[in-house]
């Protein structure tokens, strides 16, 4: 057995099956094989290998807390290379392949944290750092009143005053 190895260090082996730990992009090429025995030695035989870099982690955004009932839409970015995977995780067993999944008629359900991992040209990106969705309660309007009204008018040059009643969370 009688391996020689693009760019390798060593750049030959001797194995019949060798193994190169932590290849990088500088071990792919055209990897050659010439087998011996006491007489005779064969043809060449060749094989390519291709090499791809493996994607950083993609970075993940959302468009914003939204209430019950609104919609959420997962953003993808900084996402390299070709033939990509998306594989999307949050809560209650949440999951898509979408590269900017939505969530329509969102509910508290929803919210929690969401992650991404990217399959790009056949290799896996480490996990992205989490994305913590907000969902918020929609409140009902509050009651209002003012200091003028259909039985008390207010005249030009007084002050009118509103008043909500207190709903709490609210701002």
């Amino acid at each position: 057995w009688n391996w020689t190895f693009p760019g390798g260090t060593p750049a030959t082996s001797t194995d019949q099956n060798p193994v190169i730990n932590g290849a990088t992009m500088m071990n792919g090429g055209v990897y050659t094989l010439v087998v011996t025995n006491d007489f005779c030695e064969s043809e060449p035989s060749t094989t390519e290998v291709i090499i791809n870099t493996q994607p950083s982690a993609p970075e993940v955004d959302y468009s914003g807390p939204t209430c019950i009932g609104g919609m959420l839409e997962l953003m993808a970015t900084n996402v390299t290379g070709t033939n990509v995977v998306y594989q999307w995780e949050g809560p209650n067993g949440f999951t898509s392949n979408d590269a900017n999944p939505v969530i329509t008629n969102a509910d508290d359900n929803d919210a929690g944290l969401y992650t991404l991992t990217v399959i790009a040209d056949g290799c896996q990106s480490p996990v992205s750092t989490a994305l913590d969705v907000e969902v918020g309660e929609l409140l009902d309007a509050s009651d209002v009143s003012a200091n003028a009204d259909l039985s008390t008018p207010l005249c030009a040059g007084e002050d009118l005053l509103l008043f909500a009643e207190a709903i709490n969370g609210a701002t």
